[in-house]
């Protein structure tokens, strides 16, 4: 590892040129569409930045265990790569911190694993990794090498499908029953949403907007356009969740009311 190390440090400069994202189109945060549609989902921590070319910012980071979704094993060396500006759906990682990334299959680059990584996808802090989001990510059905099984648990055999004796209130969404760690439910909203749970109830209040500015109830609009301002950092660690009134917001703590004044 120490040796891959120094020759990404020696050799930071000889990235290659691409050229300018488009403008950001894609859909705000989701656990289930954003790993759906990553070739690769990762816990990873950032050891050193690359820096900017072509329009693309990267960054070299390592995996801090074994993939939940592709073959990328743990302490595996991975260059990331992003748009250098949010509304190119460019993601700013800090040295030194670990997340969970939702990456794309790109060209290695020096002999590593190339990940592209979006604005867009649930990308968060590893420490800011709600309880929710990791039971979905140890549920998963993960193919690799050919070979298939469910990632941190078992695959439990049930008498019935349970999408025949799971409803949803979402219009538009699709069930798929999934075996890993129990007889699991989960309807797909036309966005590729995860909506409802096995009972049929709707999930919790979700991120949306291009930046996770907004908390949002299922099935509600969660599309805005992707310029980024400073109050949207003040979101990234609170709390999105029910309301007294019913509604899904951010609770306002002191500690956001504070973030809000100052970046306003």
């Amino acid at each position: 590892m120490r040796i891959w190390f120094a020759v990404m440090v020696m050799t930071a400069t000889w990235l290659s040129t691409e050229g300018q994202a488009d403008a950001c189109t894609c859909l705000p945060p989701d656990m289930n569409r954003s790993y759906d549609n990553a070739d690769h989902v990762v816990h990873a921590r950032v050891v050193l930045s690359l820096g900017v070319s072509g329009g693309q910012r990267r960054y070299l980071a390592v995996t801090e265990e074994a993939a939940f979704k592709g073959c990328l094993p743990a302490q595996q060396f991975v260059v990331l790569q992003t748009a250098s500006q949010s509304a190119a759906c460019g993601v700013t990682l800090q040295v030194g911190q670990s997340y969970l990334l939702h990456g794309q299959a790109l060209a290695p680059m020096l002999g590593l694993p190339r990940l592209g990584i979006f604005l867009c996808d649930a990308n968060v802090l590893w420490s800011d990794l709600s309880a929710e989001h990791r039971n979905y990510l140890d549920t998963r059905f993960v193919c690799c090498g050919g070979k298939c099984a469910c990632f941190n648990s078992d695959e439990v055999q049930c008498f019935v499908d349970p999408c025949q004796v799971s409803r949803c209130d979402v219009e538009g969404a699709e069930c798929r029953s999934n075996y890993c760690g129990g007889c699991n439910a989960e309807w797909i909203d036309p966005t590729g949403a995860l909506v409802c749970t096995g009972d049929g109830g709707a999930v919790a209040c979700r991120r949306g907007g291009c930046s996770g500015q907004l908390c949002v109830a299922p099935g509600e609009p969660d599309i805005t356009t992707c310029e980024w301002r400073p109050e949207y950092a003040c979101y990234q660690a609170a709390t999105c969740e029910a309301q007294p009134d019913g509604d899904c917001a951010f609770t306002l703590t002191p500690e956001l009311r504070e973030c809000l004044a100052q970046a306003r």
